[in-house]
């Protein structure tokens, strides 16, 4: 190596062989000397406007800054790989790096160059990550000329502003999304978007006519004098829900004088392999089974004892306080069993399976879950006595299947919308990896190189 503009050079024939004119292969040490941030507990931290920042990003404020802006700051213990750029004064603390030399380069530059560098694939520990100063400091970077990396930086600001705004527009078409699906799950379960079918059939059952009905039938079926009384207790429960709220072919009803049992899963060990998937809690999403993630069982009596029907409708009992009660539909996609964390609702015909599962997703019901469950440590729960007392907007098996239709279609929409706003993230994604790839190929830019030639004029390397 020889000694030019205040870094070494180095020679490294991966880089050297596509190096822009006018580039310089050196260490990154000599390029941006990384340094270990400062120790700065909480309860030390005083009100002040100086940015904390973390290695994931800023965690608060203090009255004393330990680093002059500008600066850049990346993750040195925990997060590895996010690379900040602040224009003021900071206090990065010890589980961050941040440059403590610029070398002459362009601190924005620095930022760019650290960002394509890839620092995540550096880390070491196998318990909490850690990046190694004095590994990084040692690889090989390609630095163009001071005039250029100014302009690398004013490009990729101007296009970085045009994605900024499309991420911006993608996260308002995602909360658009969350917020049309509870509208549609919400009218659906208040009557609104059935109003003008029930107009056109005006002599559709009196739901309260079907849960008296039903009731006649579970007691004259009852197999005991000990069950026939438990029916009649059961229905003998007012509900609290204002039917008044309701159309008036409507009523308020509890499931557990619309379903026959509520079934707790298996707790035996799952594996990776096996004859039949166990389905979890966490294949519960968004009203739907997802088959992704299984773990396997292959104990026949297992199967037997919990396989599930199509059509069957399971609420997830214990969870995090936020997801405690998620509720989906598993349709027969392939033979399934249920896991202890969920509950197999047996709903009677009287209510319809898909019905069912738009309630237990509506925003009411979600209500009923943040009010009802029980919480521990970690995690809530909400058990099946609890779970029988939830109200369910009632109302005759004609409606209830027009509703599905209706709010099916919708669902469905909103899903396609959906998958075109996924595509489009990942595009934007690629397109910010793209375009500092194509920086740090001298691709974006006109060299400095190229335009001292059609200038006429020389340049420092």
């Amino acid at each position: 190596m020889t000694a030019k503009d205040g870094f070494q050079i180095a020679h490294d024939p991966a880089l050297e062989d596509d190096l822009p004119e006018g580039w310089v292969v050196a260490p990154l040490g000599d390029v941006a000397t990384l340094q270990r941030g400062f120790d700065l507990p909480e309860h030390q931290r005083q009100p002040g406007n100086v940015t904390v920042w973390a290695a994931n990003g800023p965690v608060g404020k203090h009255n004393i800054a330990r680093v002059d802006g500008p600066g850049v700051i990346t993750g040195r213990s925990g997060t590895i790989g996010k690379v900040h750029f602040t224009e003021r004064d900071f206090w990065p603390l010890n589980t961050a790096l941040y440059v403590k030399d610029f070398h002459g380069s362009d601190p924005k530059f620095i930022a760019l160059l650290l960002r394509n560098f890839g620092l995540e694939k550096y880390h070491a520990g196998t318990g909490v990550p850690t990046l190694n100063r004095n590994v990084v400091h040692e690889m090989p970077v390609a630095v163009p000329p001071l005039a250029e990396q100014v302009r690398i930086v004013a490009k990729v600001e101007s296009l970085d502003s045009c994605l900024v705004s499309a991420n911006n527009h993608l996260a308002k078409a995602r909360k658009n999304l969350t917020t049309f699906r509870q509208s549609v799950l919400a009218m659906a379960c208040s009557g609104s978007l059935t109003e003008d079918w029930r107009q056109q059939n005006a002599n559709i059952p009196d739901a309260s006519d079907i849960i008296a009905a039903l009731q006649n039938h579970r007691e004259r079926d009852a197999k005991s004098a000990a069950e026939r009384e438990k029916i009649r207790k059961a229905y003998e429960e007012c509900e609290e829900g204002d039917s008044g709220d309701l159309p008036d072919s409507w009523a308020w009803c509890s499931l557990r004088k619309l379903c026959a049992s509520f079934d707790y899963g298996t707790s035996s060990k799952s594996n990776p392999t096996g004859k039949v998937p166990v389905l979890r809690m966490g294949n519960v999403q968004n009203g739907e089974i997802d088959w992704g993630n299984l773990v396997f069982t292959s104990d026949s009596d297992e199967i037997r004892r919990y396989a599930l029907k199509p059509n069957t409708v399971l609420f997830n009992r214990t969870n995090s306080p936020e997801l405690v009660g998620k509720t989906a539909i598993y349709r027969g996609e392939r033979p399934a069993i249920f896991a202890g964390y969920l509950i197999r609702i047996a709903n009677l015909p009287e209510l319809h399976s898909e019905y069912l599962n738009i309630c237990l997703n509506a925003p009411r019901a979600r209500e009923f879950c943040a009010t009802t469950k029980t919480d521990g440590v970690s995690q809530s729960n909400i058990n099946a006595q609890k779970l029988g007392s939830f109200e369910v907007p009632f109302c005759s098996l004609e409606e209830q299947l027009e509703i599905v239709r209706r709010a099916g279609a919708l669902l469905a929409f909103a899903s396609e919308v959906e998958r075109g706003v996924k595509a489009a993230t990942i595009r934007a994604e690629f397109l910010t990896r793209s375009i500092l790839a194509k920086a740090f190929r001298g691709e974006l830019v006109p060299t400095e190189a190229e335009l001292a030639r059609k200038e006429r004029r020389g340049y420092e390397p």
